[in-house]
C-alpha cells in the first residue's frame, strides 16, 4: 500500500468520517484523479474538470503511485505512465459527499439539461427544464424517438410537469411528488415556472444520444 502521508500535496479531509485524502486547499479527493485516469481520461482533462487543480498538485501523487505497479494483466497506462490498481487508491468508500455543482456528467439539450452524479453504486440525476420544454421535441427528436423508453423513479423539486403514457393516460407531477414512470411516455413542462426533479432510477441512460 502507498504511504500517502509522505505526499506533501495532500491532506486528510475534515469533512468525511473516514478522513479521506484530498488535495490541499481543495475539496477534490485524491481518489477522483485515479478513477478518472483509470476510466481513460488524461491528466489535462482532470484539470479541466476541477478548475482549482493544477499539474503541480497532481505530480507528487502520480510520482508516488509509480512505485507500486499494478498486478493486473495488461494494466492500463495513462498520462505520466501511471500503472493503476484499486489497491493503490486511498480508501474513503464508507462516507462520501458529492454535489450537483460538480456533476460527473452534464447532458444538454434545447431548453434543458440533465446532470448526473455517481455515488456509491448509484447514478443520480437532476433534470432542469425551462418552460416550453417537451421530451419528444427537445430530446427524442435528436434520435428520432417519439417516446421515452427509460424507466424513472424520482422526486419533483420545483415546478410542474405532465406525463402522457403511450396509451393516452395523463398525469401531472408537482413539487414534493415522488413519481414512478414506466417506459413508453412523453413529458413536458406545465406552466411558466422552470421544472427541476431528481432521478434515482433511469439516470444512467436518460437523454443519451446513442439510445
Amino acid at each position: 500500500m502507498i504511504n500517502w502521508s509522505t505526499c506533501q500535496a495532500i491532506e486528510r479531509s475534515a469533512d468525511t468520517l473516514s478522513g479521506a485524502w484530498q488535495f490541499k486547499n481543495t475539496r477534490v479527493p485524491v481518489k477522483a484523479l485515479f478513477e478518472d485516469l483509470e476510466s481513460g481520461a488524461t491528466v489535462d482533462q482532470f484539470l479541466e474538470w476541477f478548475p482549482g487543480m493544477n499539474g503541480d498538485r497532481c505530480s507528487p501523487c502520480l510520482t508516488l503511485s509509480k512505485d507500486y505497479p499494478s498486478p493486473r494483466t495488461n494494466p492500463k497506462t495513462r498520462s505520466y505512465d501511471v500503472r493503476l490498481d484499486s489497491k493503490m487508491l486511498p480508501n474513503y468508500d464508507d462516507f462520501l459527499i458529492k454535489r450537483f455543482e460538480q456533476p460527473d456528467e452534464v447532458r444538454t439539450f434545447e431548453k434543458g439539461k440533465f446532470e448526473t452524479v455517481k455515488i456509491g453504486s448509484m447514478t443520480i440525476g437532476r433534470a432542469s427544464y425551462e418552460p416550453g420544454w417537451k421530451w419528444s421535441t427537445h430530446v427524442g427528436a435528436a434520435t428520432g424517438a417519439a417516446l421515452c423508453e427509460v424507466e424513472h423513479v424520482g422526486l419533483v423539486v420545483s415546478g410542474c410537469a405532465a406525463c402522457q403514457m403511450k396509451d393516452g393516460r395523463y398525469y401531472e407531477m408537482r413539487a414534493g411528488d415522488l413519481f414512478y414512470i414506466g417506459p413508453g411516455h412523453d413529458s413536458w413542462v406545465v406552466g411558466d415556472e422552470p421544472y427541476v426533479s431528481l432521478h434515482f432510477l433511469g439516470a444512467e441512460h436518460y437523454a443519451q444520444r446513442n439510445r
